[in-house]
């Protein structure tokens, strides 16, 4: 029902009063129609209790893989640098899709520490779904339909829980 959820306490993203868009990719593949399925980006503060949800709907065509990528803005002055920003596919209906090469790329205005200007990268993060995260179940890690290498995450209704990408903020920037 749910994908690998990204997670990333506010105050851990350098920078993070220059961030200006949150974009979300990846790649998916079904056979069948998907008729309830988001993305979603939400923003919980240090108690639990959401901030801001934004979900946006997922178009999926049946037969071969798919690049997607949603973009969410952020207004980095209404949150709190203690909440915590979560990025995730919901499948809402419990239909079977793949998902594969996941990608967040966070940009912002550039640092006054660089010499250019405008929008750029500054902090990204991939996961290709080919090596189960340390202490999780590869249960859901198929080798039956992948995009890219051996594996993608089979999204389902057995799928409840998923495997949690959580980089290290010197990892990604």
């Amino acid at each position: 029902e749910y994908s690998v959820t990204v997670k990333k306490q506010i105050s851990s993203i350098k920078d993070f009063a220059n961030i200006k868009e949150v974009l979300f990719g990846f790649s998916a593949n079904t056979q069948t129609p998907i008729k309830d399925a988001v993305v979603v980006m939400s923003i919980d503060g240090p108690d639990g209790k959401s901030i801001e949800w934004i979900g946006k709907e997922i178009a999926i065509k049946p037969g071969s893989w798919q690049q997607l990528e949603f973009s969410f803005e952020v207004n980095s002055d209404k949150i709190n640098k203690d909440a915590n920003i979560k990025l995730y596919v919901w499948d809402k209906a419990s239909e079977d899709f793949f998902i594969d090469d996941l990608r967040v790329i966070v940009n912002g205005l550039v640092s006054s520490r660089m010499l250019s200007s405008g929008y750029i990268p500054e902090r990204n993060i991939e996961y290709d779904f080919e090596v189960p995260l340390e202490g999780e179940s590869n249960e859901f890690y198929s080798d039956k339909n992948a995009h890219s290498g051996k594996f993608s995450f089979l999204l389902n209704s057995a799928a409840a829980y998923s495997p949690s990408v959580t980089k290290k903020v010197s990892e990604i920037i």
